[in-house]
């Protein structure tokens, strides 16, 4: 969501995804239908959002780069670098719920990856 005090340039600290349309969610005949109304070739549904978070954007980071014991220089690269947040779902550093899926379960992805023309936290399965 963008704020409207803050610019274009900075998402507020908030919710973000995506309305998903696609011909799996459009009503189905009966006949392809479980009881509960959800489509009879799908076990389950897998959304996951991909994104770099780059908190050198928000109006927090004065305050917070001032608090540390030998803060860095605002402008130094590293510093800079540090602040760019690879998320998965919202969670980074791997701390997030795990995606735990069975053998022969049958998924339906929804990946998004978000973010700029020079990073981008592009999805990757490990097997």
């Amino acid at each position: 969501m963008l704020s409207p005090r803050r610019g274009r340039d900075e998402l507020t600290p908030t919710r973000r995804g995506s309305p998903t349309t696609c011909p799996g969610h459009l009503p189905r005949p009966p006949s392809q239908r479980r009881p509960d109304g959800s489509p009879d070739d799908v076990d389950r549904d897998i959304f996951a959002l991909f994104a770099v978070m780059n908190e050198n954007t928000t109006h927090y980071l004065e305050a917070q780069r001032t608090k540390l014991a030998k803060p860095p220089a605002a402008d130094d690269a590293d510093f800079q670098e540090s602040n760019k947040m690879h998320s998965i779902n919202g969670y980074v550093y791997g701390n997030g719920p795990l995606m735990t899926l069975r053998q022969g379960q049958r998924v339906r992805w929804h990946v998004m990856s978000m973010g700029n023309e020079v990073d981008l936290h592009t999805p990757h399965w490990h097997v």
